[in-house]
């Protein structure tokens, strides 16, 4: 998940990158990469997925405010997550004239703990609306080179460890396959969905993908005709689980 930060205070851009630093808990949050944009005129160039974060300053000392970039950001991408922040209490009405529909507005204060508790129900929120949107079948975000992209999860077939290469996996997908950062154990955690299977110390299987399993050879066939060769126990630990599932 990526964070980015708009906001031309130093001082409060600073304080707020080391604020989500302390809040992050890989325990309790995905992983997540905060970028400072200081260039307000760049937004057309970044890399916005579903589940990219704003935090926006609305007072921006330039030609444009920072309702006029949460206008542009929406307009690219409509289901991301604008929070704004503000020295007045009584913007909401402003954001929502603007058809912006932000997650939240933030409103500046000097209490450390009041704004580093604000900001972690906010993000707290976002990543169960992002989990929820996975579970109701939309797409799960993975990364490469620290790229966000987004698989429909109907598309996804299964992932693997990739032989050789360093926390890099590789996804295969119903139109391809290619290479993804992260270890498996912490993938898995974003696939404890209904349709996956996790149980393999290697493997991330979409069960609804399978036609048929042969454990005798090991094989999986796909419902596009992919085959994935396993060895006999895993195959037949596989097709326990599918056929618990109703599957043949």
């Amino acid at each position: 998940m990526d964070i980015y930060i708009i906001e031309d205070s130093i001082a409060f851009r600073s304080r707020l990158v080391k604020l989500l630093d302390e809040i992050h808990d890989p325990f309790l949050f995905e992983d997540w990469e905060v970028i400072t944009v200081t260039n307000i005129f760049s937004i057309n160039t970044l890399n916005i997925q579903n589940d990219s974060v704003f935090f926006i300053d609305v007072d921006l000392k330039s030609t444009i405010n920072g309702i006029d970039i949460g206008s542009e950001i929406r307009s690219i991408n409509a289901e991301c997550f604008i929070i704004f922040l503000t020295s007045h209490a009584d913007l909401g009405r402003n954001m929502i004239n603007s058809k912006i529909y932000p997650t939240s507005y933030l409103v500046k204060t000097d209490n450390q703990q009041t704004l580093s508790l604000e900001i972690s129900n906010v993000l707290t929120d976002i990543q169960l609306e992002v989990k929820n949107s996975s579970r109701n079948g939309k797409q799960i975000v993975l990364t490469n080179q620290s790229q966000s992209i987004g698989y429909q999860i109907k598309d996804i077939l299964y992932l693997t460890t990739s032989s050789g290469m360093k926390n890099t996996l590789l996804i295969t997908t119903t139109y391809g396959e290619f290479f993804i950062d992260g270890k498996i154990t912490q993938i898995k955690k974003k696939f404890e969905l209904d349709g996956f299977y996790i149980g393999l110390k290697s493997y991330i299987i979409n069960l609804s993908a399978i036609k048929s399993i042969d454990h005798s050879i090991g094989f999986v066939y796909f419902q596009n005709d992919t085959i994935l060769e396993l060895n006999t126990p895993s195959a037949r630990k596989l097709l326990n689980h599918f056929k618990n599932r109703g599957g043949v």
